[in-house]
């Protein structure tokens, strides 16, 4: 699927409702998909169709509230956890702004605007700085060093990730560490144990059936899931 196709696709059931209902400017405000693990396999499309769904979030008065963080291992019904009042708060801020245009409020996590190569902070290591939509960070990004993967509670490591760095060997690294740019505006994400000559050629963040929710703003929305090239110095 080429990148136009991917982008335009998802905008069309929102026009097609949009055009019945004679509206063509209603808002819709979707819930992307929580942290899960299918029964019986570790692997499914879930970072893929995250992805997916945030296409449609190009399209005018088009919001999404993440449930990535909410995964629940407990629930009886699969995919869907049982709290449902952070989902709907969420969805709660995004018609704030979108249905009523109030002011002031934030509706939406950390948002991906693009990563450059940070330069080598040590021999074989490489950095990657990732910067966010300004207003996407709203008051301010926090990163919580103590979020991990559920084992205890059945969920398989391997599923887990909360960002990854790839090198120009095609090798994801997925364990890269994270810190706060020096403005606290952005993310640095630094590799170790890199041969020499490798470069990084792209990063993805909460890009895991079950994602480490460890990167937010202040007002508690979690960063929006991402899978990007860098930029060319």
């Amino acid at each position: 699927m080429s990148r136009a196709t991917a982008a335009s696709s998802p905008r069309r059931p929102a026009a097609d409702l949009r055009k019945k209902l004679a509206n063509p400017v209603m808002p819709f405000s979707l819930v992307d998909l929580a942290a899960w693990v299918k029964s019986g396999s570790n692997y499914t499309n879930l970072p893929h169709t995250r992805l997916a769904l945030l296409n449609a979030t190009k399209a005018p008065n088009v919001t999404a509230a993440m449930a990535y963080d909410l995964g629940d291992t407990g629930t009886p019904w699969p995919g869907h956890p049982r709290s449902k009042q952070p989902i709907g708060a969420r969805l709660a801020a995004n018609l704030l702004v979108t249905a009523y245009g109030r002011a002031g409020v934030q509706a939406t996590g950390p948002t991906y605007a693009s990563s450059r190569a940070a330069g080598a902070p040590a021999a074989g290591a490489l950095a990657v700085n990732i910067s966010f939509t300004p207003a996407s960070i709203g008051r301010g990004l926090r990163l919580n060093a103590t979020v991990a993967c559920p084992t205890a509670d059945g969920v398989p490591a391997v599923v887990c990730e909360a960002f990854g760095v790839q090198t120009s060997d095609r090798v994801w690294h997925t364990s890269p560490r994270a810190a706060l740019t020096a403005d606290g505006a952005g993310l640095q994400l630094v590799v170790t144990g890199v041969a020499s000559g490798l470069t990084a050629i792209a990063t993805r963040g909460m890009f895991a059936d079950w994602p480490v929710a460890s990167l937010s703003n202040a007002d508690g929305f979690p960063c929006t899931p991402w899978l990007e090239p860098v930029e060319a110095a």
